[in-house]
């Protein structure tokens, strides 16, 4: 398994591994390769994004995390905004281990704090607390469809 930087060349194959993911449970959503491919395409143009790709030995994609770097008041932090696994490999180690590098890496860019978002389901809400993420009470998200 290798971990490198997501480019422009990894949005098709990407895209893919993208709408299967998020369209199972706990998600299931209705992603089509060719929306998810504009979506990461337009995250990857932005000046302060940052994505990895976890390679398999076939140099397949298995795994993706994108995200941006953000000032805060007193800190510089990363917001992860996609990360996804194949589902045909979940449960391998492959999310854990790609955070760990993503994590790595922002930290030598002076990221103090990683920030995320993510679907309230027990498997995700365990998965991030099992790696030491915790609640943020105090935060709210909202929305107002248009």
């Amino acid at each position: 398994m290798i971990f490198i930087e997501m480019t422009e060349k990894h949005l098709k194959e990407a895209s893919k591994l993208f709408a299967r993911a998020f369209n199972t449970p706990p998600w299931k959503d209705s992603w089509t390769p060719e929306r998810a491919e504009k979506r990461l395409e337009l995250m990857l143009s932005n000046n302060s994004a940052s994505a990895m790709v976890a390679l398999d030995d076939h140099e397949y994609i298995v795994g993706m995390i994108l995200g941006d770097y953000e000032y805060e008041d007193t800190k510089m932090a990363f917001q992860i905004k996609e990360f996804c696994v194949d589902v045909d490999h979940k449960g391998e180690g492959i999310g854990t281990r790609l955070l760990d590098e993503m994590t790595k890496h922002v930290k030598k860019n002076g990221v103090e704090e990683i920030i995320l978002m993510t679907l309230r389901a027990p498997e995700t809400h365990e998965f991030y607390k099992s790696l030491g993420y915790s609640d943020v009470d105090e935060w709210l998200m909202m929305h107002k469809e248009l």
